[in-house]
């Protein structure tokens, strides 16, 4: 994991993280024959060429996840490579250069960028957001970012208290339900009517859910 490769954006704009299983032996099974087991990898494509090899950040998958179910760790893995893909698609916008140069308003933005311009459910949003908070702190712990690890809090799980989290470091990030609310308040009352008379056109019954909803919105 020292090598820069592992940690220096390509700038030739020919390459995208992306997820490949491998199947792997972890033991023999009581009859002798080999056991195997299903591992989600990230790998790097080339889209000239459209091959791939593996990259040295699965072994960040396998430190968090080796031991659980492989569609844990292909969720996790493709959630760090939507991430991964976004930073080495605005890194000019962003001047980056590395890993190192990551910062938390780059998370924050990016989660922003799936909320905005993606419109996943909240879940699916916070799904990623903590596979990403925990890739920040993997980062931390092994110095390749400026963060130090008391800028990330760690609490004690309610249900469970010999059980303990990292909160999200990553601040003022959107969630779909955020979206949806701020867009319906700043509809100025003018188009109600104009919206009611589209929806009269076409079903009596669209026409009363958009006056319920209308209705609903002026009254908060």
């Amino acid at each position: 994991m020292k090598s820069n490769n592992v940690v220096n954006f390509d700038h030739s704009g020919y390459i995208k993280f992306i997820v490949r299983s491998v199947w792997s032996q972890i033991g023999r099974n009581k009859d002798g024959s080999p056991a195997e087991k299903e591992f989600a990898i990230i790998a790097v494509k080339n889209k000239r060429n459209n091959k791939y090899i593996i990259h040295p950040l699965t072994d960040f998958i396998f430190y968090k996840w080796k031991y659980s179910s492989f569609n844990t760790m292909k969720s996790h893995a493709y959630n760090l490579v939507k991430f991964l893909n976004f930073i080495i698609e605005n890194m000019t916008y962003y001047n980056l250069s590395s890993l190192t140069e990551l910062n938390l308003e780059h998370g924050s933005e990016f989660l922003n960028d799936l909320t905005y311009n993606q419109v996943p459910p909240r879940s699916t949003v916070q799904k990623i957001e903590r596979t990403i908070t925990e890739f920040y702190i993997y980062l931390a712990k092994r110095k390749f970012i400026n963060i130090e690890m008391n800028t990330f809090d760690k609490k004690t799980k309610p249900y469970n208290k010999n059980e303990t989290y990292y909160v999200s470091p990553f601040h003022d990030v959107s969630y779909l339900g955020d979206k949806k609310n701020n867009i319906l308040h700043t509809i100025p009352d003018e188009y109600i009517l104009y919206f009611l008379e589209m929806a009269f056109q076409s079903k009596s019954v669209i026409a009363l859910g958009v006056y319920m909803q209308f209705w609903r919105i002026k009254s908060w």
